[in-house]
C-alpha cells in the first residue's frame, strides 16, 4: 500500500498544534509518510518587502523543496503567533510551492485577530490569497491556545504568577487539540471544509480568571492522595482492584526510591506474599511520606497585569528572540483592546463540525497541574520543591528538601546573594547553642547548633564560606569545639580533614567526607535553578 505524502509547514517543531496533529499522522497504521519543513530552512523572509526572495541555505535546495512537494497528498501550513508579523510573506512563499507542484488540498491555520488591528489586516490579506487558490481549502482561525499560556512555564513554577497585558479582556482559550484533531479528520476525510467562523473555547476567561483555576488545579493535585494516584495512573488494574505487584517497582524509582528501598516496600505490601495487592492500599502506604512536602507548595498564582514593557524584558531574560516576543506582544495587545468575537457562541457549530466541544480551561490544567507543581524525585527518596518568591523584600528563592528520613531541609536565599537561611525543620531548638559573626565590613554570619551539630545557618551580607556551612549543615555531623570558637573569633568554617592529627588542620572548602546532593549546588541563583 503505497503512502500518502503530507507535508506540514510550520515554523517551530514544538508549536502544540503541530506536533499534535504530526503525532496523530503517525499513529495512523504507516498511512501516511510525513514531511516537515520550516520555513526559515528554505526562505529568505525580508520583513519589508511585499514579495519573498526563495533562497536555498546550506542544508536544503529549492528543487528538494519542491521534489518533497511533488506527489503530495495534502500540504499543511501552521502560522504560530511568532509568525504573524510575516504572515503575508510566509504564505506567499507556501502557496508558491503548491501552485508549482500542483497540490489539491491546502489548509491554512492561524491565530485569530481583530481585523482593527495591524495584524488582523495581515491575516486578512493572507487568508484572502489562500481562499483564492484553485484547490481544495480548509481555513481554520483560532482563539488564543491553553498551551500558549506554557511560554510562561517557569513563572508560573516557580513565581506562582501569570504576567500578560490583559488588561480585563475575557478571551475564549481553545485546547489545541481541537486544531490538530480537525487538520487529522479533514486528511482523512471525516470532517467538511467548512469549520467554524473562528475555533474558540467553551469560555471566555480573562487573566485574573485563569489564574484562579490554575490555583484550584494545583491545590487538588497537591493532595498526597491524587498526586500519587496521578503518578501511578498508568498501572493497569485487574477485575478485583489488585495490582502486580512487579509492576510497581520502576514507578518507585522514578519517585526516588533506591532497588533495596523499592523492594523492600513491595514486599511489605504483599504480606501474603500472593504477588498482588489492593492498590489503595499501596498508595495509602505513601501518602505520609509525600503529605509532607507536597504541604508546603504553595499553590495560589496570581494575575499581574504588567505593562508590554516588562513583559516583553522578561521574555527576553528568560531567552526569548525579539521579533518572538515582539510578535506575540502585539497579537496579545490587539486582542485586549478589541476583543475577539465577544457576541459569538459557536459551540454548536464546533460539535457540528468536529463532533464535539473544546474542553475547559480547568480540563487542560489539570494534565499539565504535575509539571507545574514544580516537585523534582532525586535519588535516594529525596524529594525536592522550589519557588520563588520574595524575602526580606528581595526576590528569593525558597526551597524545601525532604529526606527519606522524613527530615526537611528549608532554605531561603535572595537572588542577589545578599542573604541566605538554611535550616533544619521542626529541629528542637530548647538549648541551642548561638555563635554570632559581624565583618567590619557589615552583615551579619550566625550559627545555631545542637549537640555540636549545625540545625541553622543564617547569612547576611554574602558569605564566601557559606558553601562549606551548608555542606556541614547538611551532613549533620559534630564539628569539634575549635572550629566553633574559630568561627566566633573569625568568621570562618575550617573543615576538619579526616586521617590527621590533631594539629594537622588545614583550609579546605571543597574537600568532604560525604558530598551534599548536586542539586543543593549553587541553589542560591536563579539561572541555576531555572536550568534544572
Amino acid at each position: 500500500m503505497s503512502l500518502k505524502k503530507i507535508v506540514v509547514f510550520v515554523s517551530e517543531s514544538e508549536y502544540a498544534p503541530a506536533k499534535q496533529f504530526i503525532h496523530l499522522l503517525g499513529k495512523s497504521s504507516g498511512s501516511f509518510q510525513i514531511h516537515v519543513l520550516k520555513p526559515s530552512d528554505v526562505l529568505s523572509v525580508p520583513t519589508t518587502s511585499e514579495e519573498v526572495e526563495l533562497t536555498p541555505d546550506n542544508s536544503t535546495s529549492l528543487e528538494a523543496v519542491r521534489e518533497v512537494f511533488q506527489n503530495c497528498e495534502a500540504a499543511v501550513m501552521l502560522i504560530a503567533p511568532a509568525d504573524l508579523s510575516q504572515v503575508k510573506q510566509l504564505t506567499h512563499s507556501f502557496l508558491k510551492f503548491t501552485r508549482e507542484t500542483e497540490i489539491h488540498r491546502l489548509a491554512w491555520v492561524a491565530p485569530a485577530c481583530p481585523e482593527e488591528s495591524r495584524l488582523g489586516k495581515l491575516l486578512a490579506i493572507a487568508e484572502t490569497s489562500v481562499r483564492s487558490q484553485e484547490a481544495e481549502t480548509l481555513v481554520l482561525r483560532h482563539a488564543p491556545l491553553f498551551s500558549d499560556l506554557l511560554i510562561q512555564r517557569k513563572e508560573l513554577k516557580y513565581r506562582r504568577t501569570l504576567s500578560l497585558p490583559l488588561n480585563n479582556r475575557a478571551l475564549p482559550w481553545i485546547d489545541p487539540r481541537v486544531i490538530s484533531e480537525g487538520l487529522y479528520k479533514w486528511i482523512i476525510g471525516k470532517v467538511n471544509n467548512n469549520p467554524p467562523y473562528v475555533l474558540m473555547g467553551p469560555t471566555h476567561l480573562t487573566g485574573k480568571d485563569i489564574a484562579r483555576e490554575l490555583s484550584e488545579v494545583l491545590k487538588q493535585n497537591a493532595n498526597s492522595r491524587k498526586f500519587l494516584a496521578k503518578h501511578f495512573q498508568s498501572v493497569e488494574l485487574d477485575e478485583r482492584g489488585l495490582i502486580d505487584v512487579e509492576k510497581l517497582f520502576p514507578y518507585l524509582l522514578e519517585l526516588g526510591y533506591s532497588h533495596d528501598e523499592a523492594r523492600t516496600i513491595l514486599e511489605e505490601a504483599d504480606g501474603e506474599k500472593s504477588g498482588s495487592m489492593a492498590f489503595e492500599e499501596f498508595l495509602h502506604k505513601l501518602q505520609e511520606h509525600f503529605h509532607k512536602i507536597l504541604a508546603t507548595i504553595p499553590t495560589e498564582v496570581r494575575y499581574l497585569n504588567e505593562p508590554h514593557f516588562a513583559v516583553f524584558y522578561d521574555w527576553m531574560t528568560r531567552g526569548m528572540d525579539e521579533n518572538t516576543a515582539q510578535s506575540r506582544l502585539e497579537l496579545i495587545s490587539a486582542l485586549s483592546e478589541f476583543g475577539l468575537c465577544d457576541l459569538y457562541n459557536n459551540k454548536q457549530e464546533l460539535i457540528r463540525w468536529l463532533g464535539r466541544e473544546s474542553i475547559s480551561f480547568k480540563e487542560w490544567a489539570n494534565e499539565h497541574a504535575f509539571d507545574l507543581l514544580n516537585v523534582h524525585f532525586l535519588p535516594g527518596r529525596r524529594i525536592l520543591t522550589l519557588n520563588e518568591g520574595h524575602w526580606l523584600e528581595r526576590p528569593a528563592l525558597t526551597s524545601h528538601l525532604l529526606l527519606s528520613n522524613k527530615r526537611m531541609l528549608v532554605s531561603q536565599s535572595t537572588l542577589d546573594g545578599e542573604a541566605l537561611e538554611w535550616q533544619w525543620a521542626d529541629e528542637d531548638t530548647s538549648y541551642a547553642e548561638v555563635v554570632c559573626y559581624t565583618p567590619k565590613e557589615g552583615g551579619k554570619r550566625v550559627l545555631e547548633l545542637k549537640d555540636h551539630k549545625i540545625f541553622k545557618l543564617s547569612v547576611r551580607g554574602g558569605w564566601a564560606g557559606s558553601q562549606l556551612a551548608v555542606r556541614l549543615l547538611f551532613q549533620n555531623k559534630s564539628i569539634s569545639p575549635w572550629q566553633i570558637s574559630w568561627f566566633r573569633e573569625h568568621g570562618e568554617l575550617i573543615e576538619e580533614l579526616p586521617n590527621l592529627e590533631a594539629n594537622d588542620v588545614v583550609c579546605d572548602r571543597t574537600t568532604m567526607v560525604e558530598e551534599q546532593p548536586d542539586i543543593l549546588r549553587g541553589m542560591e541563583t536563579q539561572d541555576s535553578v531555572l536550568a534544572l
